[in-house]
């Protein structure tokens, strides 16, 4: 079964752990090859890219819907997304909401296909002891997430529409950098193809009209 490279959308608290090549097959692969076989047929015999999407597990959510996705494809530049056969929206199982924290991942992109992971439930609001790296921190504000920060504790609640910002300015968008930068994916070091994800994803997904 083909398995899509896996990336990261971002190091710090709101990924958790950014995925590697290196880390061990994970629950979230283990969708991805369902979805690669039960849509083989369909993807390799269009000339368009299907958008589908997975059975929703109740312990997840997944914050943009088939139609936002479609919008913002149609929204961008062509050549972005020219060649790119598939957006898949998944649905989580019982298997990643109990991995999460050390599999944490939104987004992934291999081999002309992008992959959305839907957000555990018990996540839309989230404690921290000190606050986030100052990066990490812009990403919270820029999506609309409300910010608490009180002695000792620092509080991140994900509204519906910070999530869905979220997704769609940055996790689809950084998954499209990669594909844009499909050439030369898995040619350079992994930190330059992070970057260039996610300076395309600052430049093109936060400068959309909302």
């Amino acid at each position: 079964m083909i398995r899509p490279r896996n990336t990261g959308v971002r190091a710090g608290t709101w990924s958790g752990s950014k995925a590697t090549n290196q880390r061990p097959f994970s629950p979230q692969d283990e969708e991805i090859s369902r979805v690669i076989e039960k849509f083989y047929d369909e993807f390799s015999n269009s000339t368009k890219t299907i958008i589908r999407q997975m059975p929703l597990h109740a312990e997840f959510i997944m914050p943009v819907t088939i139609d936002e996705v479609k919008n913002l494809l149609r929204s961008v530049p062509q050549q972005f997304v020219s060649g790119l056969e598939g957006v898949f929206l998944l649905g989580g199982s019982k298997k990643q909401a109990l991995s999460w924290v050390n599999f944490a991942a939104y987004g992934r992109y291999g081999r002309n296909k992008i992959y959305l992971h839907p957000y555990p439930k018990k996540y839309l609001i989230r404690r921290y002891s000190s606050p986030p790296k100052p990066h990490v921190l812009i990403d919270y504000k820029r999506t609309g997430a409300l910010i608490t920060e009180k002695p000792g504790k620092f509080i991140v609640e994900f509204t519906p529409d910070a999530l869905r910002q979220f997704y769609l300015r940055d996790v689809l968008m950084h998954e499209i950098g990669h594909h844009v930068d499909r050439d030369n994916f898995g040619k350079k070091p992994r930190r330059r193809e992070e970057s260039f994800a996610e300076w395309f994803a600052t430049e093109h997904g936060f400068r959309l009209r909302k």
